[in-house]
């Protein structure tokens, strides 16, 4: 019932079913709990007490029974789990569709789900227009309308599904190399030119349009089902998935049912949600979707929970907790302390730009914090206010409020908070416990963050800057530094506050979080273990080489492997950094210390350097530990892409991390552990924290110098020293006394692509794969001009299900425009299998970072490179100030990108066309093996037809 959950989803899935269950007074959860727990995190409570019209009751039956009707009659598409008509959150119904979770873990969509998708979105609109007519269909379809136009815009844009646009990538960035880091182009998205965007919006249209009229004809004949379904729902409000089953069922007997066309055999057929118990004569299952909330209907998908707003209220009062026992609070907001200042500024005459306000604000709200009264202890709630109470604090009610505190469901982590604020789903902060504890409005839902957060400005300088609503719950007495304010020290305070708050030395008596020293918190023992960390197992092999590293480093040292200085782990918020780090360091016995990279930054240059070197001198202070850095995309961001030229107060900081880590010796027992929610935004020259050595290695005797330049062709020297000092790494853990060429290309694939995942079992989508792989090896071969085929795997590496490995024969500094046409039709070759073996409508997705290299490279040929009608020029795209040329030539850019493209793709249809049968055994063995040689793929070839020469044009 929870693919696509991540591990903290699951924790809040399991407490809000206890919720569940103790409401209900049993002592045990059952499954029932579950699944109302799940309905309620992903859409809302029920409204049972909500009022409805029978004529708005009929409205949301028929909208929902078009939803579900729709879905349920596609052949390719998400099982209906459950369609209600009982209010939830903003919505008048729901429709909730079971995802395939093999199709969640593959990761691919096909062109057929995608297009259903959109016919079952329109479902609703569709439904009010058959029995209201055109003229008086209502608001409630605007949500579906947004996911149609995404869902096409995507499909045009950016997978290839649209003939007139062709197999091109549209509008995204275009950073990185096509091929072994090599860039051809820079980092912003080209422009595209007035006409492509009028064919992109012309295609966008015609797409939903198809949608909406086949849609519009399947419930037209299929009204009979549309009545039946809307009249059970008015009579008792809930439909399951079997029953709907049923009335499918009962229709096809009857002769009254008409399913959707076979667009084509399906590449996933077998494939079935394993979950819903349901019947499968009617309901071919597949893949996930989310929809947005809309009025009357929602239309949903179990997969990922979603958060709802609640009424901006103080915090006592949305959680109805009473203040017995507690001394009463007086509330602090932070417009009225940005109010006050801006008063006493202007009531000076003192010219402060904006920044400066809101950082003497933020210096005034963090020593206000540090005087906040207690969390209130109770979570009993006055009879006189329950009416007034929003959906939420029945919840609370069923607890104490301490004991909701406590639960991991009810925690939120400090790096979640920031990444929830960095997204725009914070509404307001409240402070209680001396700054310590904050009540947050998370996108709606009452989540209570209980943890030692930093008593600095950066987070409430972060939340001003995003305007988002504090509140600092003080004792309810005159508060001495509210006061200050009001007096004569306000406005010395903002005359020279530039020079005072420079002051960063102990003991100043500088303004509170200015001038103090990174909050860090160290813990001596964690208490975590590996074994408390589940789901992540390549995660923890990899880690538990940092715990051999700091408990017997003599064994990696010998064959020169050097002492790693750091590791960065990513992924979305939730999937377990902060927890891997605390296990590392409780593994390995070693003090824990914590800091977020986000508290670094003040307004003035140099603070987040000086705390840095803070933070170093106590690790160095208690090494051996691990000091770990959350949010370090905060300033680890590309270097020199701001308006600044580069020269900031986050690249300051960042180079004193790399500075310090630079300074360590080989023996200082310091382990840096960063962590980051976007590892694509980092920069690339200082991704690798890892510093090796790259002499003293020991080699077995089978190895060469140049057995190794031809694997790496395109490695920079940093590249090369990872590459060494990886492969000594894989030698002293499969305990050799040297390095063998196995090791070395392990290491080359696990620089390149990432750490090797798990096989993926055999189904659809592991053929799928192979076919799509094997039409890379397949045209690449067969093409003169190409890199030859090193080796063809179906084991994951990365994001990747798949991948086909080019090796070029020489460095290549110079390339023809036939090898670059060749890389394009062999980049081609994946979605040409699909369309050849499974058909135009069974296309997938998994062909996107395919057509990234084919736009990249094909317009650096008509760009960069003169090897098009446009001509000998170089065509400058203009960077941050837009293109400097005309309509007319950035129209025939986008003319000459576009024929490049559609040549080369069709030159790998026609390659896999012809050798259709040796692609057969390709995929099959593929599928068997898993992984295969160049020198098999090329056996395989010679035995069917002749394999031509290799081929350089320079």
């Amino acid at each position: 019932m929870t693919p696509g959950m991540s591990g903290a989803d699951l924790a809040n899935l399991l407490n809000e079913g206890a919720i569940v269950a103790a409401r209900e007074n049993k002592t045990e959860i059952d499954q029932d709990d579950i699944a109302n727990a799940l309905e309620r995190i992903a859409i809302g409570l029920e409204k049972k007490d909500a009022v409805m019209s029978e004529k708005k009751k009929r409205l949301v039956a028929y909208h929902e029974a078009g939803h579900a009707i729709l879905g349920a009659l596609m052949n390719d598409y998400d099982v209906v789990a459950k369609i209600s008509i009982v209010p939830r959150g903003p919505a008048g119904g729901v429709t909730i569709f079971t995802p395939s979770e093999d199709r969640l873990d593959s990761g691919l969509y096909t062109k057929e789900f995608l297009e259903n998708r959109m016919c079952v979105a329109l479902g609703g609109r569709l439904a009010e227009e058959i029995i209201n007519g055109k003229d008086n269909v209502t608001t409630g379809a605007s949500n579906d309308f947004q996911q149609c136009t995404q869902v096409a815009k995507q499909m045009v844009m950016s997978l290839g599904m649209s003939p007139a646009i062709g197999q091109r990538l549209l509008g995204g960035q275009q950073g990185g190399g096509p091929f072994m880091g090599r860039d051809f182009m820079g980092q912003s998205a080209p422009p595209m030119s007035q006409a492509l965007k009028q064919q992109v919006d012309d295609e966008v249209k015609r797409i939903v349009d198809e949608q909406y009229k086949r849609g519009m004809k399947l419930l037209t004949d299929n009204m009979y089902l549309l009545d039946e379904l809307a009249k059970t729902l008015m009579e008792q409000e809930k439909v399951g998935g079997e029953e709907l089953v049923r009335m499918i069922n009962k229709a096809a007997i009857e002769g009254k049912l008409v399913m959707a066309q076979q667009m084509a055999t399906a590449a996933y057929i077998g494939e079935a949600a394993e979950n819903t118990g349901t019947s499968r004569a009617a309901l071919p299952a597949q893949v996930h979707q989310v929809r947005g909330q809309r009025r009357p209907g929602f239309c949903g998908s179990r997969a990922l929970p979603m958060l709802r707003s609640r009424a901006d209220r103080s915090a006592v009062a949305r959680y109805g907790l009473a203040t017995e026992g507690v001394e009463a609070a007086s509330e602090c907001t932070s417009d009225e302390v940005l109010r006050k200042v801006q008063q006493v500024a202007d009531s000076q005459g003192t010219a402060l730009p904006e920044q400066a306000i809101q950082a003497v604000a933020a210096s005034f709200l963090v020593a206000l914090a540090s005087t906040a009264a207690p969390m209130p202890a109770s979570a009993e709630v006055p009879a006189s206010a329950e009416a007034a109470l929003p959906d939420i604090a029945p919840m609370q009610q069923a607890a104490p409020a301490r004991e909701i505190a406590a639960s991991p469901a009810d925690r939120v982590s400090y790096s979640n908070l920031l990444q929830l604020v960095d997204e725009g789903q914070v509404d307001r902060v409240d402070f209680y416990d001396k700054g310590r504890t904050a009540v947050v409005s998370v996108a709606g839902r009452q989540q209570q963050l209980v943890a030692e957060l930093p008593l600095g400005t950066g987070l409430i300088n972060k939340l001003l800057a995003k305007q988002i609503q504090i509140e600092v719950h003080t004792p309810e007495k005159p508060n001495p530094l509210l006061g200050a304010l009001g007096d004569a020290a306000l406005p010395l305070l903002l005359i020279g506050g530039l020079l005072y708050m420079r002051s960063r030395g102990p003991g100043t008596g500088g303004i509170p979080g200015m001038n103090q020293k990174a909050q860090i918190m160290m813990t001596p023992e964690t208490g975590v273990k590996f074994e408390d960390v589940a789901g992540i197992e390549e995660a923890k092999q990899e880690l538990t080489e940092i715990v051999d590293f700091l408990r017997a480093p003599e064994r990696f040292v010998k064959v020169g492997a050097k002492i790693p200085r750091g590791v960065l782990l990513s992924g979305p918020p939730g999937t377990g950094k902060t927890l891997m780090a605390k296990a590392l360091a409780g593994e390995a016995k070693v003090p824990f210390i914590q800091a977020s990279a986000s508290e670094f930054i003040e307004l003035f240059v140099g603070v987040g350097a000086s705390r840095v070197r803070d933070i170093f001198k106590q690790a160095k202070e208690n090494s051996p530990c691990i000091v770990f850095i959350d949010e370090l995309d905060a300033i680890g961001r590309q270097r020199g892409a701001g308006m600044g030229g580069g020269n900031d107060e986050r690249e300051q900081t960042l180079n004193q991390i790399l500075t310090e880590m630079d300074g360590f010796e080989g023996n200082s027992g310091v382990i840096v552990v960063a962590a980051t929610n976007r590892a694509d935004i980092l920069d690339q020259g200082r991704e690798q924290i890892l510093n090796v050595h790259v002499k003293n290695k020991k080699l077995a005797e089978e190895v060469t110098l140049l057995d190794i330049a031809k694997r790496t062709a395109g490695f920079s020297g940093a590249d090369l020293e990872n590459l060494m000092n990886e492969s000594a790494i894989l030698a002293a853990r499969r305990n050799k006394t040297g390095i063998t060429m196995q090791e070395i290309n392990d290491a080359t694939d696990r620089v390149i692509a990432g750490l090797e995942g798990r096989a993926m079992p055999d189904s659809a989508s592991k053929k799928l794969v192979a076919y799509h792989e094997a039409g890379h090896a397949l045209v690449g071969t067969m093409l003169p001009y190409h890199d030859p085929v090193n080796k063809v795997t179906l084991i994951p590496r990365g994001q990747a299900k798949g991948l086909t490995w080019f090796t070029p024969g020489e460095d290549q500094s110079l390339i023809s425009a036939a090898m670059l046409k060749a890389r394009i039709a062999g980049a081609l070759g994946g979605r040409a299998a699909e369309q050849l073996v499974f058909g135009t409508d069974q296309v997938t997705t998994g062909a996107s970072g395919d057509l990234q290299q084919v736009e990249r490279m094909a317009r650096a040929m008509v760009t960069q490179f003169g090897m098009s009608q446009v001509g000998s020029i170089a065509i400058d795209e203009g960077g941050m100030m837009g293109p400097s040329y005309s309509e007319a030539l950035s129209s025939e850019i986008d003319g000459a990108v576009k024929a490049i493209s559609d040549e080369c793709y069709l030159r790998a249809l026609t390659l896999l066309a012809e050798h259709r049968a040796v692609l057969d055994k390709i995929a099959h063995e593929l599928c068997e093996v898993e992984t295969m040689s160049g020198e098999r793929l090329k056996q395989i070839l010679e035995e069917h037809t002749a394999v031509p020469e290799k081929l350089t044009a320079v």
